[in-house]
């Protein structure tokens, strides 16, 4: 029997790490990602009111993935970086700090793991799992990368990219 799925046990409300600043923010969108037929993390985006898919950079809101599936170690990471990669080039300095970076916040990745990013939008991440600090990311150009992975016309998951929910959808689970 596998552990059962983050989301289907978390509340639907504005993850807590997000701050007073997150206080009127709602729900804006949700979509999931499965590798192999398998479901890996569903996703939800927060955001304050009048949020703008296309001025997404300059904007304040929170990614909350909710995973389902352990994953081996670094692999998330790897995963991430190689998706950063189809959104831009960087050098290969950069790839190794960012590799770092990303070791440094996303793992353990174990199920149940809620990891947050929030984007202050003026280019700084701040990472959390399960509602804790994990870390903070000021380089405009890993977070342009990082969230392109989700928002960028190029992504390769452009196929599964977030719906805006409705009533009947803002919880899909039994």
């Amino acid at each position: 029997m596998s552990a059962p799925y983050y989301g289907r046990i978390a509340p639907l409300a504005v993850p807590p790490e997000c701050g007073a600043q997150a206080a009127d923010w709602t729900l804006h969108a949700q979509g999931h990602w499965q590798w192999l037929g398998a479901a890996v993390y569903h996703l939800r985006l927060w955001a304050g009111p009048g949020f703008i898919w296309a001025d997404y950079l300059r904007q304040p809101f929170v990614l909350a993935l909710d995973f389902e599936r352990r994953l081996a170690p670094g692999v998330l990471a790897e995963r991430v970086l190689a998706e950063m990669r189809h959104q831009g080039r960087f050098s290969q300095a950069q790839a190794q700090s960012w590799l770092h970076t990303l070791h440094g916040v996303l793992e353990p990745a174990a199920a149940p793991l809620r990891l947050s990013a929030q984007h202050d939008g003026e280019g700084e991440l701040r990472f959390a799992r399960d509602g804790v600090f994990a870390g903070v990311v000021q380089d405009a150009d890993f977070t342009r990368l990082f969230l392109g992975i989700w928002f960028h016309e190029t992504s390769t998951l452009a196929s599964w990219q977030m719906t805006q929910p409705t009533s009947s959808e803002a919880h899909p689970w039994p």
